[in-house]
């Protein structure tokens, strides 16, 4: 991940977020002492994120998840192809 401090990015900010749109990689805002203080990311990662926190919400729901992606990791699953 890559990383700039806040003075850097007030130089380049147009140029750094268009980095983070056009990759998709965030980018941490780090202060004079190394410590991460922000992160900015686009919108699809935010998206995903929050999509991601809102299925996992629902304790049912995590455990559901959590059985689907085990069964796929051991490769219990059946490829379906959809017509388009």
């Amino acid at each position: 991940m890559r990383a700039t401090t806040a003075t850097a990015l007030s130089k380049n900010l147009a140029a750094e977020i268009e980095k983070v749109k056009a990759n998709g990689e965030p980018l941490a805002v780090v202060s004079e002492d190394g410590e991460t203080e922000v992160y900015i990311v686009s919108r699809q990662m935010f998206a995903a994120e929050d999509e991601t926190e809102y299925l996992l919400s629902s304790p049912e729901n995590a455990k559901r998840l959590n059985e689907a992606i085990a069964q796929y990791n051991a490769g219990k699953v059946i490829k379906v192809d959809w017509p388009e």
